[in-house]
C-alpha cells in the first residue's frame, strides 16, 4: 500500500494490508496512557509522553527505511527514534525541573530506563546540537501542529520536587503506563481486538468468593462435621471482614499456621477492594510450592465456569503455554486439581496477562514483584502501573531479604501513600518493620 505525499507511517502494514498511520498511533498511545496514569493524577504527563514517544519516526531516513522494508520484505537499518521526543519534552519541562528526568521514559520505552545522568547527558548533547533531531520533529509538527505548544504539562499535585523517591516512582510508573499504551495500541494495528480486558467488578467477585467459601465450608462440614478449629478460623474470617471497612493504608494479618490465612487473607483483601472501589488484588508469596497452592485455591473461588479466567498464576514455574487449566465451581478450598476445559485451549489470556498484569487477581511470587518495582527494562517495567488503586498482599513479609528491605519498603510507602495501594503484611511471625509509616492496622 503506497503511503500518500504528506503522511507519516509508526508501523508496517497489518494483515489488512493498512499502514499504522503516525498520528493515530501518537495519539493513541497518548490516551491510553492518560488513562492509566488517572489514579495518581499523572495524566497530563502521561498523555504528554505517550503521544511524543515515537516523534523521531519523522526523521525521512526512518520513514524510507520503514517504507522500504514493508516493500521488499527485508529487513533495514533505521536510526534510533528516541531522541526527538525526549528532547521535546525536556524542552517543555525546563519551567519545571522535576519532570525533567522523565524525558527518560521517552529515551528508553524500547532500551530500558537509564540512570537520569545517563539521560541527563544525552540530552545536553542534543541540546548542543539538535539539527538532526529538528527535522524530525518539525515532519511530525506537519501532521501534529499540537507538539509545538511547548506548554509544560502538569505533574501530580501531590509531589514534592524535593523528594527524590518520589520523583523515582513518579518515573517509574509513568514508564510503565507509557510502554503498556504503547504495546497494546501497536498489537490492536497488528491483531485487530480487544487487547484490554473488561473490567471486572470487585463487588462481583467479593459475592462469588464469599458465596463459594461458604459452600465449601458447609460441604466439608456435612461430611466431617465441624470442629473446635473451623470454628476458630471463621470468627478470625469475620474479624478480618469487618477490618475491611477500614480505611486504605498498612494492614498486618498475624495468623499462625493452619488459622486459615490465606483465604482471610483474599477475603479481606476482596471485601476492602469492593468497598474502595480498587482495581485489583495482588498475592506475593515468596516460595514457588505456596504459590502455585494458593493460586489453585484462589481459583476454585473466583474463576468462572465461561469466560475469561479471574486469577492469574505468573511466577517462573508457570506455563502459560499450556492449555487453559481451571478449578469447577463446585471445588472446594480444599481442593488443589486444576480441570481442563474438553479439548484444552491453549493458555493465551495468561500470556498475555503476564505481560502487563491485567488481570483481576493476581498470585505471584515476591521476586516478580519486587522486579517490576525496581526493574529497568520495558518487559518487566510494564506491569508497573496496575500496582496503583489495588491490594497487594505480602504473604510471608519475613521472609524479606534483609539487605534490601530499605529500598523495598520505601518503594512500598511511596505507593501507599500516593497511588492508592493497600498493604497487607501476612505472617505467622510478624517482623517489626518500623520504616513503612502511615496507619497501620491489624485485619
Amino acid at each position: 500500500m503506497p503511503v500518500p505525499e504528506g503522511r507519516l507511517v509508526a508501523h508496517s502494514p497489518g494483515h489488512q494490508g493498512a499502514w499504522h498511520w503516525y498520528e493515530d498511533h501518537a495519539r493513541g498511545t497518548g490516551e491510553l496512557a492518560r488513562r492509566f496514569a488517572e489514579p495518581w493524577g499523572g495524566g497530563d504527563l502521561a498523555y504528554r509522553l505517550g503521544r511524543d514517544h515515537d516523534t523521531g519516526k519523522g526523521a525521512c531516513a526512518w520513514q524510507e527505511g520503514l517504507i522500504e522494508e514493508a516493500a521488499t520484505g527485508r529487513k533495514t537499518r533505521r536510526p534510533p527514534h528516541n531522541d526527538a521526543g525526549a528532547l521535546l519534552f525536556a524542552r517543555a519541562a525546563e519551567p519545571s525541573p522535576a519532570l525533567l528526568p522523565c524525558a527518560g521514559v521517552i529515551k528508553g520505552h524500547h532500551t530500558g530506563l537509564s540512570a537520569w545522568s545517563e539521560v541527563r547527558l544525552r540530552l545536553k548533547a542534543l541540546m548542543a546540537d539538535s539539527s538532526e533531531v529538528d527535522k524530525a520533529i518539525h515532519r511530525v509538527a506537519a501532521v501534529m501542529p499540537d507538539i509545538l505548544d511547548g506548554s509544560c504539562p502538569a505533574a501530580p499535585d501531590w509531589l514534592d520536587p524535593r523528594d527524590k523517591i518520589a520523583v523515582e516512582m513518579l518515573v517509574r510508573m509513568t514508564y510503565s503506563a507509557v510502554v503498556d499504551a504503547d504495546r497494546l495500541d501497536t498489537a490492536a494495528h497488528f491483531r485487530p481486538g480487544t487487547h484490554i480486558r473488561p473490567h471486572v467488578g470487585m463487588p462481583e467477585l467479593w459475592e462469588r468468593y464469599e458465596a463459594r467459601r461458604q459452600e465449601a465450608l458447609a460441604e466439608r462440614q456435612r461430611s466431617k462435621g465441624a470442629s473446635w478449629l473451623d470454628k476458630l478460623r471463621e470468627n478470625v474470617y469475620q474479624e478480618a471482614l469487618e477490618a475491611a471497612a477500614g480505611k486504605p493504608g498498612v494492614y498486618r494479618l498475624h495468623l499462625p499456621t493452619g488459622a486459615g490465612k490465606t483465604f482471610t487473607g483474599g477475603g479481606f483483601a476482596l471485601r476492602h477492594a469492593s468497598l474502595h472501589e480498587l482495581r485489583r488484588v495482588i498475592v506475593a508469596v515468596p516460595f514457588i510450592s505456596i504459590t502455585e497452592q494458593n493460586a489453585a485455591e484462589y481459583r476454585s473461588l473466583l474463576d468462572p465456569e465461561q469466560g475469561p479466567p479471574v486469577v492469574l498464576e505468573h511466577h517462573s514455574a508457570a506455563n502459560v503455554e499450556a492449555p487453559q487449566r481451571r478449578a469447577p465451581q463446585s471445588a472446594g478450598p480444599s481442593t488443589n486439581m486444576r480441570h481442563s476445559r474438553k479439548g484444552g485451549q491453549p493458555n493465551r489470556w495468561a500470556k498475555l496477562a503476564t505481560e502487563n498484569w491485567d488481570a483481576p487477581f493476581i498470585v505471584t511470587t515476591t521476586v516478580r514483584l519486587i522486579e517490576t518495582i525496581f526493574g529497568n527494562t520495558p518487559w518487566a517495567t510494564r506491569r508497573l502501573h496496575r500496582l496503583a488503586n489495588s491490594v497487594i498482599v505480602l504473604d510471608e513479609v519475613q521472609a524479606l531479604p534483609d539487605r534490601l528491605l530499605t529500598p523495598i519498603l520505601s518503594s512500598l510507602r511511596e505507593l501507599v501513600e500516593h497511588y492508592g495501594v493497600t498493604l497487607v503484611l501476612s505472617s505467622a511471625t510478624q517482623p517489626e518493620l518500623a520504616a513503612l509509616r502511615g496507619p497501620n492496622r491489624s485485619c
